[in-house]
């Protein structure tokens, strides 16, 4: 909890904590199923069918894709499992695999406070499932610098660290 106390004037002043935070839907936006109706719109042609096809593809970030999370797969091999496992071609399940790092934009309101959360002085840490070769593209096109980022690979050892059960 962040704690307040007067000031001389008294103004409410805050201590200092250490503020956890998401990317995927907090920080950045990200919205699978419009994506995919964007993307491959003769894959997912409706809402429900692009829910379903999210769901495969992703597999609710486990499976294939919570291995490239934990950096234990490159793109082009991830690409041919997805493609083998639901009838894609591997050009199709490239493609999305390549345009995430761009769909994933910041949103400028939580970018806003994080801003305000850092000039006073708190101490501000990114946990996410986020393969780091997106978490590297994004921080450098948003011009972002002294990012703490851990990814799925150490997330619950940073959370106990943290004191976040």
């Amino acid at each position: 909890a962040i704690r307040s106390w007067p000031d001389e004037s008294g103004a409410p002043r805050f201590s200092r904590v250490n503020l956890v935070f998401d990317f995927g839907g907090v920080v950045l936006r990200w919205e699978p199923q419009e994506f995919l109706i964007r993307l491959l719109p003769e894959r997912a042609p409706t809402p429900d069918a692009a829910r379903r096809f999210a769901g495969e593809f992703f597999q609710v970030f486990g499976g294939d894709w919570g291995e490239f999370d934990r950096g234990r797969i490159e793109p082009g091999p991830l690409a041919a499992r997805i493609a083998a496992r639901i009838g894609l071609t591997v050009a199709e399940a490239q493609r999305v695999i390549d345009a995430i790092p761009d769909e994933l934009q910041p949103i400028p309101e939580t970018v806003a406070l994080l801003q305000r959360l850092h000039a006073a002085g708190h101490v501000l840490f990114f946990l996410s499932n986020m393969p780091l070769p997106y978490v590297r593209h994004i921080a450098r096109r948003a011009g972002w610098r002294g990012l703490r980022f851990e990814g799925a690979g150490r997330c619950a050892r940073q959370l106990a660290r943290l004191g976040v059960r």
